[in-house]
This record gives structure tokens, C-alpha cells and sequence, in this order.
């Protein structure tokens, strides 16, 4: 019989991670910083540490994945400081800088967002330079997290090139040109918002609301089958646009985001956690980049990122976790947290707390279950 694979509580989880840590800061000492297996020692800890940041930042634990991510940077400088050639152009660590961004853009830092960004395209045209293939999964997150980020602070026109980007990759992707771990309802689903995204440029750049409907109806009609997340926010997009009417005007410039900005810096090694709130950022006026827009593009474009050997938390444990963050964030949620307590308390009614399963229904159809891995990360 299979062995189970064992379930961590989110305290045993990162006590994991900082045993991982520990004894990755010690292999040097023992075995030397030229060695290989200290180069593989590190690249699986950075693995980890990004991992690890992924799941937290689907619950909005930011305290949790800056924690991770912390760590992805610290062990990073190590590798860039002493690995091979090799070593510093692994794409592995592609994935920090995607994460940190993210996390950044969670919280309304667009600017610092960007620039972490940037230093993924510059190491994404090294590559090129190297003659080594980006891979496509992580080459679209990064072109895609610009674009988002790009929108949010009303640059438009730059933000158009990196969409274009996109929908080119996203095209090699279904038609099987260039291997993806991307399934194919995700594929989908990247495509149903690149689409979206190409529409609403019709409307910003070229006051074109004709034009942009019919690009989302005719991508509704390929968008068949179930678990297609991004139909019902096409939908909503063809209403928008046919609510706002014929003229640019008519559609609100400004994407405001309630926020409270972090005192941290990122790459400061003084920076502690406890400086760090948790709190869900809520987009309350973008009629693109919704909350339910970057959800989907988190889990098409994050989720496969996820190492193989990332600890399984429990689920019950991080819905909770996610739970006490809203119901510490404002009155103004009750509804929602009202809402989220009763899906947490159904789940409880029928699944038990060490058997963590995919569960979806119509409250909760932009969760997902956060331990879906691929290896390729993994050296």
C-alpha cells in the first residue's frame, strides 16, 4: 500500500522550512561553497522557500510568504555569489523575483512591484543572450504580472507591448508548439483573460467597444467545457463595455485600491515580519484586473510553479488562517466573512481536517486546492 503523504499544521510547516534552512547554511561549512551539491542544496531550498510563498499568498498570508521569500533571497545571494554560470542563470530563480512582485502588487506597491519585474525581463533576456529557452510557464507569468501592474498605474500603451507578449505565448501553449505544465482548463483560462485584457485595450487605446464585444464573444464560444473560470468574467466585461457605451470617457481611468502600505524593504536583511500586516487588499473601482481576474491568473500561472516537495498544510487550517484575516480587517466585510464562514463551516460538516481534497462549488469557484505541483523547478 502507497504511503500517505504526511499533513502539516502551518507551525510544523515552517519549522521545516527553517530546519531546511538551517542546514543548508551549514553544508558550505562542511563540504565547501564550490560544490555542487551545496549549489543543489540551495537551489532546492530556494524551491522550497518560493513554494511555500505560493500557497501563503493564496490565503493572504503575506506575513507568512514574506517570511519565505526572506529566506528565497537570502539563500539566492548565496547561489548568484558562488554558483557557477550555470547556477546563476537557473530559472528557478525566476520564480523569487515573480513571487516578491506579487506580493508587492497584493499590496498596492505597483512601483516596487515593477521594478522587481523589470529585473525578471533583464534576467529572462540574459537567457536569450546565453542561448538557454525560457521556460514558457514562467516566461507568461512574468510578461502577464507586468502587464497587470503596468495597467494598475494607467500606463497603457507600455503595458499593451508585454500583453502582446502574452497572448503570442499563450498561443504556442494551445497549439502544443512550445511544452507547458500548464493543464489544458488553465490554458483555457489564460487565454479567457488575455482576451479580456486585448479587449479592454480596444476600448482604452482605440475606442473600439464594438470591436473589443465581439473579440470576448468570440472567444466565449472556445471557452467550452467546465472549470473554465474566465466565461462568467468575459461575461461581465461584454456587460461593462455595453454599460459604459460608445466612448472611452465613459470608462473610469483611475484603478483605485484600498491599502496600507508595508514599512518594510525587501532586500533590507534588518527587516523583521512582525513589521508586516496581513490584510486583504480590496479592488474597489478596476473594471479589468478585479480581484477575481488576478485570482485566476494566480492559479493558472502560479500554482504549477508549486515544487513537488513543498509540505501538504492543511487545508482546513489555512482557510481558517485566511478567515481570521478578514475578520480582522474591517466591518465593512461582514457579508463576505459571512459568507466565508459558512463555506469553512460546510467543508468541516463533511471532510475530515487530515484529508485535505479539491472542493468547489458555486461560493467558492476561484478555490483551489494549493498542493498541485509539477518537478520541473526541482533540479
Amino acid at each position: 500500500m502507497a504511503k500517505s503523504k504526511k499533513i502539516y499544521t502551518i507551525a510544523q510547516a515552517l519549522d521545516y522550512v527553517e530546519n531546511k534552512f538551517s542546514r543548508a547554511a551549514r553544508m558550505p561549512l562542511l563540504i565547501g561553497y564550490r560544490s555542487s551539491d551545496t549549489s543543489k542544496s540551495f537551489k532546492s531550498l530556494i524551491s522550497l522557500c518560493n513554494s511555500m510563498s505560493i500557497v501563503f499568498l493564496q490565503y493572504d498570508m503575506h506575513k507568512e510568504a514574506f517570511l519565505m521569500l526572506q529566506k528565497a533571497v537570502h539563500v539566492d545571494s548565496e547561489l548568484g555569489k558562488f554558483g557557477n554560470s550555470e547556477d546563476i542563470l537557473w530559472q528557478g530563480r525566476l520564480v523569487t523575483y515573480n513571487s516578491l512582485a506579487l506580493l508587492f502588487h497584493k499590496l498596492g506597491r505597483y512601483k516596487d512591484s515593477l521594478k522587481l519585474l523589470l529585473q525578471a525581463e533583464n534576467f529572462l533576456i540574459n537567457l536569450t543572450e546565453s542561448r538557454i529557452i525560457p521556460h514558457v510557464d514562467i516566461e507568461i507569468s512574468v510578461n502577464m504580472l507586468i502587464f497587470i501592474t503596468l495597467w494598475k498605474v494607467k500606463r497603457y500603451k507600455e503595458a499593451h507591448v508585454y500583453l502582446e507578449r502574452s497572448a503570442k505565448i499563450i498561443n504556442y501553449i494551445v497549439t502544443g508548439i512550445k511544452v507547458s505544465h500548464i493543464s489544458k482548463v488553465s490554458s483555457k483560462n489564460l487565454y479567457g483573460i488575455i482576451v479580456m485584457a486585448l479587449a479592454a485595450m480596444k476600448c482604452v487605446l482605440e475606442n473600439n467597444p464594438k470591436s473589443a464585444i465581439k473579440m470576448c464573444k468570440n472567444a466565449v464560444k472556445q471557452l467550452d467545457g467546465n472549470n473554465v473560470l474566465s466565461r462568467p468574467l468575459i461575461f461581465d466585461l461584454i456587460q461593462h463595455i455595453k454599460d459604459h457605451g460608445e466612448t472611452l470617457y465613459n470608462f473610469p481611468k483611475v484603478s483605485q485600491v484600498d491599502y496600507r502600505p508595508g514599512l518594510f524593504q525587501i532586500f533590507d536583511s534588518t527587516s523583521s515580519t512582525d513589521e508586516f500586516s496581513n490584510f486583504r487588499i480590496q479592488n474597489t473601482g478596476d473594471w479589468l484586473v478585479t480581484d477575481k481576474y488576478e485570482k485566476v491568473l494566480f492559479i493558472t500561472t502560479f500554482v504549477p510553479l508549486i515544487s513537488p516537495r513543498t509540505p501538504w498544510i492543511d487545508t482546513l487550517e489555512l482557510e481558517r488562517a485566511q478567515l481570521r484575516k478578514y475578520l480582522s480587517v474591517s466591518e465593512e466585510n461582514e457579508e463576505i466573512i459571512g459568507k466565508k464562514a459558512k463555506t469553512v463551516m460546510k467543508r468541516t460538516a463533511y471532510r475530515a481536517e487530515g484529508t485535505p481534497k479539491r472542493w468547489v462549488s458555486k461560493s467558492s469557484e476561484y478555490n483551489y486546492t494549493p498542493n498541485r505541483k509539477i518537478s520541473y523547478i526541482i533540479p
